[in-house]
């Protein structure tokens, strides 16, 4: 049945089964978008990295110049231990601490707030 043959009345009742279909699906999208994130956290892996490692690897968006930040972040991660070493190599810089313990800390500590590995 077209809609200009359908009443008043009729048409209202299109719209309400229209409305019930769409909150059904909203519904079905929801639950696949738990099932997905639920999939993805599952395949994700441990944020526990392999200890005993010395370096702390910085990843920066390639956006941002390593040249000009890496004073300012090397400053954020002495506060963990003595410094050995540093280098840059493309937009990453690497940290090496005299102690693993200490590149152990920094890496716990400025997760979230910088994209950090142990290397």
């Amino acid at each position: 049945m077209a809609f200009q043959d359908m009443t008043f009345d009729e048409l209202q009742e299109h719209i309400r089964d229209l409305k019930s279909q769409i909150s059904e699906l909203r519904d079905e999208l929801g639950s696949a978008q738990a099932e997905l994130e639920t999939r993805r956290r599952a395949a994700l892996p441990p944020v526990q990295q392999p200890r005993n490692k010395d370096t702390v690897v910085v990843k920066t968006p390639p956006n941002i110049d390593i040249n000009k930040e890496a004073d300012d972040i090397i400053d954020d991660f002495g506060r963990y231990g003595r410094i050995k070493m540093t280098s840059i190599k493309g937009n990453n810089l690497y940290i090496t601490y005299d102690d693993y313990r200490d590149a152990d800390d920094a890496f716990n500590g400025m997760q979230g707030r910088y994209n950090v590995y142990l290397a």
